[in-house]
């Protein structure tokens, strides 16, 4: 697979929302293991923030081949768990591309290790996340992106 950095648009609702997102995290039930939408007390953390997170995607990017030579792009969404040892599970796809693309999306978010976990009442919870990735098979929309922040 080629590493291809720029071809990747990590979008967690815009870069200036991501504590909202993380607020509105949905706590995983230890017994149950379902879902509940409630107030974190303390959000996950990935170590060195939202900028790491970034950069680990960024660095470990790997485009698959055939998706780049055909052209094929979009977003996934995928939704994982955050477990109590700070450890991303349960990593699904609810939104795909393409086989190849979905993979490495799960690859991608399989990487995000050793968050601070979530905390509830006082006890480290399971928190869900959802988190949508762009793959550009080109770098036409991030020329473009570049151009208008430098207009700004």
């Amino acid at each position: 697979m080629l590493k291809m950095k720029q071809h990747l648009l990590f979008v967690l609702f815009g870069l200036l929302s991501v504590m909202p997102f993380f607020l509105c995290a949905q706590i995983e039930s230890d017994t149950t293991g379902k879902a509940a939408s409630e107030p974190l007390e303390i959000a996950p953390e990935f170590p060195g923030g939202v900028e790491a997170l970034y950069k680990v995607i960024e660095n470990n990017l790997e485009y698959p081949p055939e998706a780049q030579k055909n052209n094929i792009g979009g977003r996934v969404v995928v939704q994982f768990v955050i477990d109590t040892l700070g450890q991303p599970t349960k990593i699904v796809v609810l939104e795909g591309v393409s086989p190849d693309i979905d993979q490495e999306a799960m690859r991608l978010i399989g990487l995000l290790k050793d968050w601070k976990p979530g905390m509830y009442h006082g006890k480290k919870v399971r928190v869900q996340y959802w988190l949508p990735l762009t793959f550009y098979p080109d770098d036409t929309v991030i020329k473009r992106r570049k151009k208008r922040r430098s207009n700004r």
